[in-house]
């Protein structure tokens, strides 16, 4: 078998769904095939015998450094590494201009041909231009939803031939609603969170994340109820932070609302099977991962009707207009005060969630690789 190198990174040092994927589709691949990956500064050894990890030639920590290596020097890496077969499993951020090798990358999403204002000058030029440009180069192009495969195919029609599309999966062993009681209520105490809230999941990020409505339909939802509900916040502080940070402290609420930072992966699961109900409002997603782990805990979500979330969710998930506080705040109000309603989501979703596993996801990359 062809020698694969994977090259991680842009994993966003595993704290993010970009992230998840990585750390998921490297450890399963390792189960069929002996592997070199090139990592990022920070990210985490991978453990599975069957992987070697290297460092980039030079040291990647300025973004600046990262982008020239993988744009420049990386094809002389994999000349040191006789390299037959390159993996990007963040090609969206990082591509190579040449290789000598064949060329397979994961392109998650074009979230910047949807989002206005979520980067500065020079990094929509690189996503918008730069980026379909490189991935011309590609010979394989794996993507994880039909949404997302629509973005790749307007930025370059020609790419249409090789883009295929494999969805993320969820690690059915972790995420499951058959937590113990004193184990979740442990949990909430430690992170000062009551027993009824609405989890969102993510990074908080600002403006593609959509944040800001979110708080404006939960302070609408609680001057409606005058319920003790509190709204959460899982997930690492990234891009224009400081303005949702800002917004919670204005808000007549902020005392309910809760930002925990990023959580270790092991309570990641136990806190959503705690909440409520799950929110997710975001204006652009290539896949949606936190919505298909919420439904493998078994609690209703509540998602935007816009992008790749649809595709996921199905028939499973009540969705909202995110441009509408308004609307997101009275679908709030339908699934807590619905019970019956609450409980079907449930149903309905723990039996779609089975048909995904990283597992299936690693088969189905292991094929698309050998493919070229």
């Amino acid at each position: 078998m062809s020698k694969l190198v994977i090259n991680t990174m842009g994993s966003d040092n595993g704290k993010s769904g970009i992230g998840v994927y990585t750390q998921k589709i490297v450890n399963h691949l390792a189960e069929y095939w002996d592997m070199v990956i090139i990592k990022e500064d920070e990210m985490e050894a991978f453990a599975n015998k069957n992987i070697q990890s290297i460092s980039p030639l030079i040291s990647c920590k300025n973004l600046m450094f990262e982008l020239f290596y993988n744009l420049f020097l990386l094809v002389f890496h994999l000349k040191i590494e006789k390299c037959d077969t390159l993996f990007f499993s963040a090609g969206n951020r990082r591509l190579s201009f040449f290789s000598r090798s064949k060329m397979v990358a994961v392109v998650h999403d074009f979230s910047s041909l949807h989002v206005k204002n979520k980067y500065g000058v020079l990094r929509y030029f690189y996503n918008t231009i730069v980026l379909p440009s490189l991935m011309s180069k590609l010979d394989l192009i794996i993507t994880v939803s039909e949404s997302s495969k629509k973005d790749i195919v307007q930025m370059g029609p020609l790419m249409q031939d090789q883009v295929i599309v494999i969805p993320l999966g969820v690690n059915h062993q972790m995420f499951h609603n058959h937590y113990d009681h004193n184990a979740k209520k442990s949990l909430l105490e430690r992170l000062n969170i009551s027993e009824k809230f609405f989890l969102y999941v993510a990074r908080v990020e600002h403006p593609g994340k959509n944040h800001m409505n979110l708080i404006k339909a939960f302070e609408d939802y609680k001057r409606r109820t005058k319920s003790p509900m509190q709204l959460v916040f899982a997930g690492p502080l990234k891009e224009r932070h400081e303005e949702i940070v800002n917004c919670i402290a204005a808000s007549p609420f902020q005392e309910d609302i809760l930002l925990t930072g990023y959580l270790k992966e092991e309570d990641l699961p136990l806190l959503y099977t705690c909440a409520m109900v799950f929110v997710f409002p975001s204006l652009y997603e290539g896949f949606g991962l936190p919505i298909l782990e919420a439904m493998a805990c078994g609690i209703p979500v509540l998602c935007s009707n816009l992008s790749s979330l649809p595709e996921v969710g199905g028939d499973c998930v009540l969705y909202f207009d995110p441009h509408s506080s308004s609307n997101i705040s009275e679908k709030m109000l339908e699934v807590v005060e619905n019970k019956s309603y609450r409980n079907e989501l449930i149903r309905k979703s723990l039996l779609r969630v089975q048909n995904y596993s990283w597992e299936k996801t690693a088969k189905l990359t292991l094929q698309a690789i050998q493919s070229i």
